[in-house]
């Protein structure tokens, strides 16, 4: 506490008064304002400091306590003891003054209070002569300093107010301190009789808020009544945040960016995920709900107080004159001074002007902005502006689409989550909301939801179909009629191929090209760099579900316009992803002659996950609108798909049966006798029955045996029969043979295949593979057969099951190169070269996976990738691997959840040094090279030619099978 004030009445201004006459006695008045004006003094001190309190990183300012005024800092406090005397100040007057400094030393030395504790005694007034020998001597304290009107000045000065000479100049600092207190809702004048009156009422001890009488540094933009307080923050980022898809980087020189994203595209979290990691100083701000005149202003008062907060008021001052916002941001560009410049994301700026955004850039080249966007009509002008192309979110991928309805209790594999990823584009927000429908409606079962979305069967309105549903809504209906017609299509189209397709629309001329404009500017449609065009994944749905509301016909006129341009750009280029589309399109337009005449074409089961099309034709093999043929042959497709799935049991069987008693019937020929013996040899061989292959495999030559083509996929039949049968050294004999003959067939050489990489093949084989696809199939067939019997002897089978890799690709059977890949990659383990495997998994196997939706095989080619990465040492990464399939393992078969489980012990078995990498041994097992084919040519017979047997039927109709 100080002692009583006792400022001398004859030095303050008398104020003439009518009531002065009714005061009995005048001394006593004086006396009381003097006490008064001493409580005044030290109050407005208490209010200086707390001016002054974020200037110097203070953490709280106390008034009455054990000393007047306490100022707490981050390591230490000051203690201060005010004094207001008429003359000068005595030694009596610092005398208990000094005492409680000691006090509180004692209490700091002992570590009762922490950090480190400096006294101030300020004053009114000049020390005495007697008082100023005292602090000039060694004996006064070295933490005390007493601080007076034009006495000496020390570091603490800088910060706390200087001691001021009467109540007049102790207003007048005060309120100059308030005016520079930036963006203050109030004059500082009322600001500073506010902070006094919260002062007095604190050192009372009747304030609830502060029953300590303690001001926190928090409360000071509250108390200071600033509305530049920053009022947007980041929003919360989950703790189990899934990134998506090769995800931007927040940290870019750039000065603009532009991120874009349909609503549930995850881009406000994304850009509070990133920044959480970045290195640059970031702030966030929405400008969802503002109309474009605030904007800047908005801005500039948000940005103040996240990058200059408590620098003190210059900054702030300098600002509240200008008159807008872009004034204000062009004063607060000159006092930001941070390295790296700060990142500025800007969420919903969509919803603003593209000029105004433009301004705003230029008002502030200290800072870089991120907007995040919607697709809106103002896109195309920001991007030009800016001369920035905007930047799109992809969405989660399988495994993140996996991993969330595995969390939801769901059960999923990959091909139903690739499904889910393409029915909702793997936006974040729709795949949440449906992973949770699908556990609270369909008992967890992804698969039986996505049936339900697909066939508008499902009870519960879905986020995507509300949220995007509106955007529908709001088109015009020649824009809803495009989005029906091209969700047709999940392959992007040419502008002529969509073009083709809206002519034969039973419409009236409409204006496509404003149309599709329409639609790329709500979203719905995207724009590759080449031209072509696709509906946003997330639309198709709703797309297919305006299907229904087309003129009638007009749905089978575009479905038979689509189906007819893939197969014309199919023949050309054989795009997989089109070949899918095209094959669905076939029941679809009643097109079921095609569907069967081509399901007995081994490039059909190598298109991707065709498990619909399955169903399809065991519905076509009992349909009375195909011949005996078209059913023999739905048949065979049925039972070769069977076997090379496994299934060699009663379904084959029945199959079989069902195909004999076609043959039986009569009306059938040679290549439908000798197609069943084929068949009949491969369900022998699967029962071990050796007669029966062999009767099987001659009662096949009786009916082919004039055709070589024929009978060397007979002769790859039998190889593989009596593979199955054991007799592995047979097999390899024949498989050997085969390819030789097919390396005579194709016209190449060993040395036009050793070491070296596809185009080198394709330029040896004339530069054209469309006449050659067929053969080079079969040729990696019969390699990998080759291969595998060899190992089944024991011996090294040398680049055998690389080159069948290679020959796999060259023919567009990527599902037979994924396979032959896998055992590839066992070889280069077995050899003791890790790396090499690695090197075939990551530049081949998965990119096939994922280039051509090779679902079925990721499970198995990721988990092998697992094993390989702990061989080469990267343990940890190997286990992230596996944890990435974690979400599918309910799904899988119980052999293979198995192999999982023995491959994570693998994994940690290599890691403790249990199971050590086979030593090389590449240089003591010789790579057997192919023998040297003949040069013997033989006639090259394409799939659409006449048949060489002069049937007069096309090749693929006839011999071909």
């Amino acid at each position: 506490m100080s002692d009583s004030p006792d400022l001398i009445p004859e030095k303050q201004p008398t104020i003439a008064s009518d009531m002065s006459s009714d005061v009995l006695d005048q001394t006593q008045l004086r006396r009381i304002e003097a006490v008064h004006r001493g409580f005044l003094y030290q109050h407005l001190y208490a209010v200086g400091c707390l001016l002054r309190l974020a200037t110097f990183e203070g953490r709280s300012v106390s008034v009455e306590r054990d000393e007047d005024v306490e100022v707490a800092l981050q390591n230490g406090s000051w203690y201060l003891q005010i004094k207001t005397r008429a003359k000068s100040l005595q030694r009596g007057d610092v005398a208990g003054a000094l005492e409680r400094f000691n006090e509180i030393r004692d209490a700091h030395n002992s570590g009762d209070r922490t950090g480190t504790a400096i006294f101030r005694i300020v004053t009114n007034v000049a020390p005495s002569v007697a008082l100023r020998e005292d602090l000039n001597a060694d004996e006064w304290p070295a933490d005390v300093q007493v601080m007076w009107p034009g006495g000496p000045s020390d570091v603490e000065g800088e910060y706390l107010p200087p001691a001021w000479q009467d109540l007049a100049a102790a207003i007048k600092w005060c309120k100059e301190a308030a005016r520079a207190i930036p963006f203050a809702a109030v004059a500082p004048e009322t600001l500073v009789w506010k902070l006094t009156a919260r002062v007095h009422f604190a050192a009372t001890g009747s304030d609830r808020d502060r029953l300590k009488h303690t001001f926190n540094v928090a409360e000071l933009p509250a108390l200071f009544e600033q509305i530049v307080e920053q009022l947007q923050e980041f929003p919360s980022v989950p703790d189990n945040y899934r990134p998506q898809v090769n995800e931007p980087n927040l940290d870019d020189q750039r000065r603009a960016r532009i991120v874009a994203g349909l609503s549930g595209a995850g881009k406000t979290l994304w850009a509070a995920q990133v920044a959480q990691h970045c290195a640059a100083p970031t702030a966030y701000f929405d400008v969802a709900d503002l109309p474009g005149t605030a904007i800047a202003s908005s801005l500039a008062r948000e940005l103040a107080a996240r990058f200059l907060g408590r620098r003190g008021g210059e900054s702030g001052a300098a600002l509240l004159p200008t008159s807008s916002g872009l004034e204000m941001l062009q004063a607060l560009n000159h006092r930001i001074e941070i390295s790296p410049k700060p990142i500025v994301v800007v969420d919903n700026a969509h919803r603003a002007e593209p000029r105004d955004l433009f301004d705003i850039i230029g008002a502030c080249s200290c800072l870089r902005f991120v907007f995040l966007v919607q697709p809106w009509e103002g896109l195309a002008e920001v991007e030009a502006l800016f001369a920035e192309r905007a930047e799109w979110l992809s969405g989660w991928d399988i495994n993140t689409v996996a991993e969330e309805f595995a969390q939801n209790a769901c059960r999923i594999d990959p091909a139903t989550a690739e499904r889910w990823r393409i029915i909702s584009g793997g936006m974040p927000l729709f795949v949440k909301n449906v992973a949770h429908l699908t556990a609270s409606q369909c008992g967890g079962d992804a698969s039986r939801f996505a049936d339900e979305i697909e066939t508008e069967s499902h009870p519960s309105t879905t986020a995507q179909e509300i949220i995007l549903g509106r955007i529908v809504n709001a088109l015009s209906e020649y824009a809803k009629t495009a989005l029906a017609v091209l969700s047709l299509s999940t392959a992007p189209l040419s502008r002529e191929e969509s073009n083709r397709i809206f002519g034969v629309l039973p419409l009236p001329s409409a204006p496509w090209g404003r149309v599709l404009r329409e639609l790329t500017t709500c979203g719905a449609l995207q724009v590759f760099a080449d031209g072509r065009i696709k509906t946003h994944d997330a639309f198709r749905i709703l797309g297919r579900a305006l299907q229904t509301e087309l003129p009638d016909g007009a749905l089978l006129a575009s479905q038979v316009a689509l189906r007819d341009l893939l197969l014309e750009s199919f023949e050309k280029g054989r795009d997989l992803t089109r070949f899918g589309i095209w094959l669905r399109l076939l029941p679809a337009t009643g097109d079921y002659k095609t569907l069967v005449d081509l399901a007995t074409d081994e490039f059909f089961h190598e298109a991707g996950d065709q498990a619909d099309l399955k169903a399809v034709l065991e519905k076509t093999a009992n349909s009375e609108e195909l011949d005996d043929e078209g059913k023999f042959y739905t048949l065979d497709a049925l039972a070769l798909w069977d076997w090379q799935a496994g299934d060699g049991g009663e379904t084959f069987s029945k199959h079989l049966i069902r195909m004999d008693e076609l043959v039986k019937k009569g009306g059938l020929g040679a290549r439908e006798r000798a197609a069943l013996a084929m068949k009949q040899m491969i369900a022998a061989s699967t029962n071990s029955d050796t007669k029966g292959v062999e009767i099987a495999f001659r009662n096949a030559e009786a009916e082919c045996h004039s055709d070589p083509m024929l009978m060397r996929i007979l002769r790859y039949n039998y190889a593989h029969a009596l593979f199955q049968l054991g007799q592995y050294p047979k097999a390899e004999q024949e498989a050997e043979s085969l390819y030789l003959e097919y390396y005579d067939v194709l016209g190449l050489e060993s040395e036009d295949v050793l070491f070296t990489n596809p185009p080198q093949i394709i330029t040896a084989l004339g530069g054209n593979l469309s006449d050659h696809k067929d053969n080079l199939k079969r040729l990696g067939d019969c390699l990998d057969l080759y291969a595998r019997s060899r190992h089944e002897c024991g011996l090294f089978s040398g680049l055998a099951r690389l080159h069948s890799l290679k020959f796999f690709a060259m023919a567009g059977a990527y599902r037979s190169a994924v396979k032959a890949g896998q055992e590839a990659v066992d070889d280069f383990i077995a050899m003791g070269d890790p790396e090499g495997a690695r090197q075939i998994i990551e530049g081949q196997l998965l990119p096939l996976i994922s280039n051509f939706e090779l679902n079925a095989n990721m499970v198995p080619v990721s988990s092998q990738y697992a094993v390989v990465l702990a061989y080469c040492g990267e343990v940890e990464v190997a286990r992230k691997e596996m944890r990435r399939l974690q979400p599918f393992v309910d799904s899988l078969p119980p052999n293979i959840q198995h192999d999982l489980q023995k491959q994570e012990k693998l994994i940690e078995a290599i890691n403790l040094g249990l199971v050590k990498k086979p030593s090389p041994v590449r240089e003591c097992l010789p790579t057997p090279e192919p023998k040297q084919p003949s040069k013997r040519k033989t006639i090259k017979v394409g799939r659409n030619d006449p048949c060489p047997c002069g049937s007069g039927k096309k090749s693929k109709k006839c011999c071909y099978r």
